[in-house]
């Protein structure tokens, strides 16, 4: 059975309510990390339960499944400094999240390596969605010195960026590089294909699904945490700063 919350309290305890009277074997959560409760009651009712995506708080001890993020946050922006970009915009999400610190954290360390002053104006915080991409890009491109390349928090986010490039017909890659995150299937569609942090979302799942099964079967598990890789994939998103 697969439920959608909504990061809605009362849908929430609705599906909690469903699982514990159903006698469900056990769950997949995906990110249930801003209503810490769900992953009580769970662990109190003993049912067994896998979450996908990085924890906040490092000392829980259920298990998880996540990507290295802040690798993956160093990597582009270290990509877009090799591209000769100095002006690095970033769009983050919600920064309660440790996942979007992790990102907010690899751009500052890789700005830092390269000795490249950071601008406080060229950090925005969104909430992973189109249209706050679209908003911020546009508060960017309003500053007297607007970016020339900007990191948005996920493929969402970049959607937003394309659209508020394309409606002030700022032309990508050549007048302004953009990079993404996740690699969701829509992201090679885009135009330009985006270029893009890649989490290996399909085997975080596999994984998730397959550590259950274990725990389900009565098995100890050897670790709590679990990090898959993520990689670069470079599409045609972005291009080397322009000279003129």
């Amino acid at each position: 059975m697969v439920f959608a919350t909504h990061e809605d309290e009362a849908l929430e305890q609705r599906w909690l309510r469903r699982i514990l009277e159903q006698a469900s074997d056990g769950v997949l959560l995906l990110q249930p990390y801003a209503r810490t409760n769900l992953t009580n009651v769970l662990i109190e009712n003993h049912l067994p339960f896998v979450a996908i995506g990085d924890r906040n708080d490092q000392q829980v001890t259920f298990p998880s499944i996540g990507s290295t993020i802040w690798q993956g946050g160093y990597s582009a922006t270290e990509y877009l400094i090799g591209l000769g970009h100095r002006r690095i915009g970033i769009i983050t999400g919600p920064l309660a999240l440790r996942t979007s610190r992790a990102r907010l954290a690899g751009y500052r360390e890789a700005m830092e390596a390269a000795s490249i002053p950071i601008d406080p104006l060229l950090i925005a915080e969104g909430n992973y969605m189109l249209g706050d991409g679209y908003q911020q890009t546009c508060t960017m491109l309003d500053l007297p010195e607007p970016p020339t390349a900007i990191f948005a928090g996920n493929d969402a986010q970049a959607a937003g960026v394309y659209r508020a490039l394309y409606a002030r017909d700022i032309k990508i890659p050549t007048m302004m590089s953009v990079i993404g995150f996740d690699d969701v299937m829509y992201s090679p569609q885009m135009s330009p294909p985006l270029t893009t942090v890649r989490q290996p979302l399909v085997e975080m799942g596999r994984m998730a699904a397959a550590l259950l099964l274990r725990l389900i079967e009565g098995e100890t598990l050897d670790m709590n945490h679990i990090e898959l890789s993520t990689s670069l994939v470079i599409r045609e998103s972005c291009a080397p700063l322009a000279q003129s």
